[in-house]
Formats: structure tokens, C-alpha cells, sequence
């Protein structure tokens, strides 16, 4: 089967087409968590972490949300990633 025709879909006549605006979109987009590479970008650009802290870090969640909640206490951040490293 080389075409899409070769397939022989057949259109489902009882399910209706959905509609998805932009704003929906944006919307669901704001709602998820921060993305593994996304933090990854942040540890590195506003911790000045080292990759390899940085790779620990994010591969657990709970230790990640530790890391940032000693960093909000007023720990530097290299120190924080020191004593839990």
C-alpha cells in the first residue's frame, strides 16, 4: 500500500470534528509544569550551574523542588547544589 487511498478510510460520520482555538492552546500551554529542558536552560542560566549539577537536579523532581525551595531561602545556589550533591 503505497497511497493514502490504497487504505480505504472510511470517515466516522457520528463523531463530530473538533475545534481548537489558539487561545485554548495557550491556555492548556500555561497550565503545564516547566518542561526537564526548559529547567535544564534556567538551572544553567540562573544558577550557573555545572552540567553535571544540573543533570542530578532535574532527574528527580522532589530533589529539583528542594534545590529551589534552600535557593529561595537565601542559600547561593552553587552552595545549595554542594550540600545536596
Amino acid at each position: 500500500k503505497e497511497q493514502a487511498h490504497d487504505y480505504r478510510y472510511v470517515v466516522e460520520p457520528d463523531l463530530p470534528p473538533i475545534i481548537i482555538y489558539d487561545d485554548q492552546i495557550e491556555d492548556i500551554r500555561k497550565s503545564l509544569p516547566e518542561m526537564p529542558d526548559e529547567k535544564r536552560e534556567r538551572f544553567l542560566n540562573e544558577y550557573k550551574l555545572t552540567e553535571k549539577e544540573v543533570e542530578i537536579l532535574i532527574s528527580d523532581i522532589v530533589l529539583s523542588k528542594f534545590f529551589e525551595s534552600v535557593v529561595k531561602e537565601g542559600i547561593t545556589p552553587k552552595m545549595g547544589a554542594n550540600w545536596i550533591l
